[in-house]
């Protein structure tokens, strides 16, 4: 009984301690705050242009890793939310209205060429969008005043601290 009241209450002490990782990418200008949480999917650019997307984790204060690459938080200069899903999801939607705007600008080509050819050239456009995996979110860029850092929250998930 000792030993189950005592293991109960490690748990209880690895719950109530347990914290995530937080980047926080914060602007000065217009005290905005944007956060990603550990293990989410980011795309980043660095400062030689260099392009990575993946889960990140935290490695030290000023450094994170994706993919089991190390990057500092100084060599970064934009920062991007990268969902896999809504990715995945917006590819296969911009695919397949540039498939059906396509078939329609065939169909009309042979009837008003002049319709027909700019609706297939945009069907075009729009095809080569989902196939190349167009991110349509917001990205916080240093040059537009953005810093980030790495802070430590407590975890949310923990049982005790709902309310």
């Amino acid at each position: 009984m000792k030993y189950l009241l005592l293991l109960a209450l490690l748990f209880l002490c690895n719950l109530i301690s347990a914290q995530d990782a937080v980047l926080t990418a914060t602007n000065s200008s217009s005290s905005e705050i944007r956060e990603f949480q550990e293990n989410r999917s980011i795309r980043v650019v660095t400062n030689d242009g260099e392009r990575y997307n993946g889960r990140w984790t935290a490695v030290s204060a000023d450094s994170i890793s994706i993919d089991s690459l190390t990057l500092a938080l100084t060599d970064l200069k934009k920062i991007k939310a990268h969902p896999k899903l809504f990715m995945a999801l917006q590819s296969t939607a911009f695919v397949f209205v540039g498939t059906v705007s396509g078939l329609v600008g065939i169909a009309l080509t042979g009837f008003a060429p002049i319709v027909g050819i700019p609706i297939l050239g945009g069907s075009i456009a729009i095809i080569y969008a989902g196939i190349t995996g167009m991110n349509i979110f917001k990205g916080y860029k240093t040059k537009d005043g953005w810093e980030y850092s790495i802070t430590i929250s407590k975890n949310t998930s923990n049982p005790t601290s709902w309310n």
